[in-house]
């Protein structure tokens, strides 16, 4: 009679042997979900983190760009001080002196004329 019995409960989902089995199934099933989830929910954090953090990628692309504006403006500098050092050694050559004070200050020796001719 107990074969009979075994029979008539294999067939529905509340028989005693397949309840467990059906629960195991459910709850491995659930598990295997919410690792799932877990995981993604890590993936998606670390990507954000990774993309706009302190050492994030669009820190580091910011960063890169100020690095080429500064170095841009350093090689400006660095002609502009190298041009400064050239006329400070002019300043110690009189002929270089002579030749400022006539075209910006139009200074002449005595008995110069100064001719202006018209602009081209």
């Amino acid at each position: 009679m107990s074969r009979g019995k075994r029979k008539k409960y294999q067939g529905v989902d509340y028989a005693p042997g397949n309840l467990v089995r059906r629960l195991k199934l459910e709850n491995t099933k659930k598990r295997r979900g919410m690792v799932k989830a877990l995981v993604l929910i890590v993936a998606v954090l670390v990507g954000v983190k990774l993309a706009v953090g302190p050492f994030g990628t669009l820190e580091l692309i910011r960063m890169d760009q100020k690095k080429r504006i500064l170095e841009d403006k350093m090689r400006l500098l660095s002609a502009e001080l190298t041009n400064l050092e050239w006329q400070v050694r002019q300043f110690s050559n009189p002929l270089y002196i002579e030749k400022l004070a006539r075209e910006k200050y139009w200074m002449i020796k005595p008995g110069e004329i100064i001719i202006k001719l018209p602009a081209e």
